[in-house]
């Protein structure tokens, strides 16, 4: 058996879980995205790489406390909406962050917007 059957084959055997993140990645992958993880927080950034379980986000900011700009209560409607500045508590910049997400959302134009330009959150 030469090299490239050996690597088919251990894709078959990996197989179907990395065949269907494979496709909700090209999704995914280069979107400014909310992520809520499984006991980090909540994240927002681009969304660089995805290996397993584990995804890299690029220029992220944490949400350590947010309102939704419609008054809403959801991250889907962060996604949306995005948030209201003066009521949350935005992070600075991370240039690369490893996290493991539970939820994945692409983020709409004017989320991303009001979470880039939050100020950075200071206690």
């Amino acid at each position: 058996m030469n090299i490239d059957n050996l690597i088919k084959l251990a894709q078959l055997l990996d197989g179907g879980e990395k065949t269907s993140q494979t496709q909700s990645e090209d999704l995914f992958l280069g979107k400014y995205v909310i992520v809520r993880t499984y006991s980090a927080g909540v994240f927002a950034g681009t969304l660089k790489s995805r290996n397993g379980n584990k995804i890299v986000l690029e220029n992220s900011r944490r949400l350590w406390k947010w309102h939704t700009a419609n008054n809403g209560v959801s991250l889907s409607e962060v996604g949306k909406f995005g948030i209201l500045q003066k009521d949350s508590k935005i992070c600075c910049v991370e240039e690369l962050k490893e996290i493991e997400p539970i939820e994945i959302t692409i983020a709409s134009t004017a989320s991303r917007e009001s979470i880039e330009g939050a100020k950075d959150y200071v206690a």
